[in-house]
């Protein structure tokens, strides 16, 4: 097996990091306002009979937990290949 280059590692799970939680705050950011949007409504409609409707209709299409499990995939998918990237370019200049 091939010794791991920490510097490299290092480096590609900084810019890993700033990519990723950038694109990260982002999301949660979008599913935030959707949520207050959601009480929002359910507040407005509250005397109403439909505040019932309102609450099926405002649930999030996407759960929060998926939300979390695909930013944890892409994190670690984008580090190995800065990673991989890193490596060839270290390997082109020796």
């Amino acid at each position: 097996m091939k010794e791991i280059n920490w510097k490299s590692l290092s480096l590609s799970l900084i810019i890993s990091t700033i990519l990723n939680g950038s694109v990260g705050s982002i999301l949660l950011i979008q599913y935030m306002n959707n949520i207050s949007f959601c009480f929002n409504k359910i507040l407005s409609n509250i005397n109403n009979s439909n505040a019932s409707v309102t609450i099926a209709y405002c649930k999030p299409l996407v759960p929060l937990w998926v939300w979390i499990l695909i930013f944890l995939i892409s994190y670690l998918v984008v580090t190995m290949i800065l990673y991989l990237l890193i490596e060839s370019q270290n390997r082109r200049k020796k």
